[in-house]
């Protein structure tokens, strides 16, 4: 989350506290404090990234290394049929989703055939600290790519760089909302297959093809998959360190642009809400009203003009 985007948040909850209080009770606010609630809640969803590519493209691979890690519980990695959902967990959990139902299952249960329960998706919990900033959707290979690329807010697209970036990937990608073109990463992997020279042609080549649908290209070796978690080793190699700076790029953008659009609808809520307040009678005799109304009309009044580019963000 972008400093700009909590200071947003911040704003949105203090707002709701002072028009909870008595001081500003001149009007039926309930409309105003419950719009605040659920902005402020919807402002703190963090993106969604869905890894995604074709058979062997080193998709679950490239999932473990997004957030350094490369423990999945059994359950879930003999399931790589079914999307596979990660997000932060102060512990590993694991759930199944149907149509009509979540079930919590065993995560060291070693052969789980979620077939036999018509399982759509699986979410799987992870005290991973890179997961506090965003979910991520590990897909299959096959399967309505499409819809999952509908619920996610980036797109990482893995090829392998033996064979990289085939006619049917390309129709694929262009089948993606095209909000994705300006956050998404085309992930090359098994560049260590390759000479140094054969992966700047290939570097070069996919730049070239798909500038009009990927931010960047960013070319990985399957070799770093046997390495231990980023924690453990303490570096990450800069194939995978540029990936990830990328990555954190990408939702450091889409926090900022979410909070543009926060402030937005905060100013909005502010002056339909303005709307409903009665005007201030300097000749009334109810001071009390009085001061209350205008505390009310200050404090939406400064919201209905609210930028956190206005004041200073440590």
């Amino acid at each position: 989350m972008t400093a700009r985007l909590e200071l947003t948040i911040q704003s949105i909850e203090a707002a709701r506290r002072q028009l909870s209080l008595p001081v500003c009770d001149v009007a039926d606010l309930s409309f105003t404090r419950l719009a605040l609630e659920r902005l402020a809640d919807a402002l703190r969803r963090v993106p969604c990234v869905v890894v995604m590519g074709e058979v062997n493209s080193g998709k679950t691979s490239v999932a473990n290394r997004l957030i350094a890690s490369s423990v999945l519980p059994a359950a879930v990695i003999a399931n790589t049929a079914i999307p596979v959902r990660l997000h932060y967990a102060t512990s590993v959990s694991v759930a199944m989703l149907t149509a009509d139902d979540r079930r919590v299952i065993d995560p060291l249960d070693p052969v789980l055939d979620l077939e036999d329960f018509n399982v759509e998706a699986i979410e799987v919990g992870l005290p991973e600290p890179r997961l506090k900033s965003f979910d991520l959707i590990d897909t299959p290979s096959k399967g309505d790519l499409t819809a999952l690329a509908d619920e996610s807010d980036i797109l990482i697209w893995c090829t392998n760089a033996t064979r990289a970036w085939t006619e049917t990937e390309r129709r694929k990608v262009m089948e993606f909302p095209a909000r994705f073109r300006r956050s998404s990463v085309l992930v090359a992997t098994h560049a260590d297959a390759l000479s140094a020279e054969e992966c700047d042609r290939v570097l070069e080549r996919l730049n070239e093809a798909t500038a009009d649908l990927f931010s960047t290209v960013v070319l990985v070796s399957a070799a770093e998959d046997v390495l231990p978690p980023l924690q453990v080793a303490g570096h990450a190699s800069p194939q995978i360190a540029a990936l990830q700076a990328r990555l954190d790029f990408l939702i450091s953008r889409f926090s900022n642009r979410r909070a543009r659009v926060g402030e937005q609808l905060l100013r909005r809520v502010a002056r339909m809400s303005l709307k409903t307040l009665p005007e201030i009678d300097a000749n009334s005799a109810n001071q009390q009203a009085n001061r209350e109304c205008e505390l009310a009309h200050a404090l939406l009044s400064r919201l209905a003009n609210y930028t956190a580019l206005h004041r200073r963000v440590a």
